[in-house]
């Protein structure tokens, strides 16, 4: 019977980075759950969990643009969620691009908008 190994932290990344640029909603134990097809609607997240579109913009701009850290403008109740559920997904991402991200609630906004600020 062949050995398995862990896999390593790098590998382990480069899926997250893979699953979220592809659209996934969640990745858990390995295994990307979910999808957002081309009209935008998500379908398929497990207990109603879902990485918010920014995330997935910061790890796009990183590719692009040399910044020094990111700061997401959202809406409370978008950066409650990144405070509660989606912290484990931001933490990540940041290890992955190695910047740092901050979050900064945005009064004016809906739920729905966002903006990534290049710092």
């Amino acid at each position: 019977m062949p050995r398995v190994r862990p896999c390593s932290r790098r590998l382990s990344l480069a899926v997250l980075a893979a699953c979220l640029s592809l659209g996934a909603t969640m990745v858990a134990g390995g295994v990307a759950v979910g999808a957002e097809p081309v009209s935008g609607t998500t379908v398929g997240t497990a207990a109603g969990a879902s990485a918010h579109p920014s995330l997935r913009e910061i790890l796009r701009e990183s590719r692009q643009f040399n910044a020094r850290e990111f700061r997401i403008l959202a809406a409370q109740v978008v950066i409650d969620l990144f405070l509660e559920d989606e912290s484990q997904s931001l933490a990540m991402l940041e290890d992955f691009i190695g910047k740092p991200v901050s979050i900064q609630a945005e009064s004016s906004y809906s739920q729905e908008q966002f903006d990534i600020v290049l710092l």
